[in-house]
């Protein structure tokens, strides 16, 4: 491997060596194989390959800030990886109900909230939504990345600064575009006016788990069943990209 990487390989014996020896004693076998990552996640990789985005998010975070990233990236361990590049999952992961049940199952780090697998594998997703719902939420979320950008150019803001400004009392264009995007989700999942959604989201949760155990099949995440992956109404390529060379 290091004939294979050359001068790639020199770079990590001088950046990446150092630090696993100072903990390569937490993570069995790791120092035998130092210029690899301890968990490289190879089936989760391969199943991206066809991708040219992801789904991210931090680890730990104030606040829902979901983005699309090029696949051009090697995440670290430092973000949450969602391997859908659909404009409907999207609009799911950034509404506030999805952020609610962070919230409440997920775990803290101080005042943030870590999102953690047993927020993803406990979390419902919409079981019977209609293709004009589908297309609603991802127009939504569309919107709203679209919003975002336009406000962090106009104000050199990064995504931190403009959700930190979004937060000040009054009218602000993003929240106003969160809104639009938790409504069209609200009625992806058939959720009444007014009610409670970390209440709906539990009650959902226990209706699927019981579908489950009874052996009949249940809507999981991303594109509800039978919709077109490439039907241009849930479909778009912007994300984020690394900077030029």
């Amino acid at each position: 491997e290091a004939r294979k990487a050359g001068r790639a390989f020199d770079f990590l014996r001088m950046t990446v060596f150092p630090y696993v020896q100072l903990k390569g004693s937490s993570y069995e076998g790791w120092i035998q194989y130092w210029w690899r990552p301890w968990r490289r996640r190879e089936e989760f990789f391969r199943e991206l390959l066809p991708r040219k985005r992801i789904i991210v998010c931090s680890r730990h975070a104030g606040r829902p800030v979901f983005v699309f990233l090029s696949r051009r990236f090697s995440p670290t361990e430092s973000l949450q990886l969602f391997g859908f590049d659909d404009d409907f999952s999207f609009g799911i992961l950034q509404s506030n109900i999805h952020w609610q049940w962070a919230v409440a199952v997920g775990s803290k780090i101080k005042e943030d909230t870590r999102y953690t697998a047993r927020v993803w594998t406990t979390f419902p997703w919409p079981q019977e939504p209609t293709e004009e719902e589908v297309a609603s939420v991802a127009s939504a979320g569309r919107n709203l990345r679209r919003v975002r950008d336009e406000l962090m150019a106009a104000n050199g803001w990064s995504l931190r600064a403009l959700h930190q400004a979004a937060e000040i009392p009054g009218p602000h264009p993003l929240k106003d575009a969160q809104s639009a995007l938790d409504e069209a989700v609200r009625r992806a999942y058939g959720m009444p006016d007014g009610q409670d959604a970390t209440e709906f989201l539990l009650e959902l949760n226990k209706l699927v788990a019981e579908d489950e155990a009874a052996g009949h099949t249940v809507q999981g995440p991303g594109l509800p069943r039978g919709v077109d992956p490439k039907d241009p109404r849930w479909t778009s390529d912007d994300c984020i990209e690394p900077p030029p060379a």
